[in-house]
């Protein structure tokens, strides 16, 4: 059995969460949005999105 472990989000990760998500994105919603639409999402965006939800969550439970 594997172990694992998984460490609170750091600033410096928001680049790669976001890569991710967009890779997860574009595979999980290919037959439900049109091409175009997963081909337009913008990893900057979702890059600063994920920086500031790090950097300065809602609240103490948001981690």
């Amino acid at each position: 059995m594997a172990l694992g472990y998984v460490r609170p989000a750091r600033g410096d990760d928001a680049g790669e969460i976001a890569r991710i998500q967009l890779a997860t994105w574009r595979v999980a919603y290919r037959r439900i949005l049109p091409r175009h639409v997963l081909d337009n999402l913008d990893e900057e965006y979702l890059a600063r999105r994920w920086s500031a939800a790090v950097l300065q969550p809602p609240s103490d439970a948001h981690r």
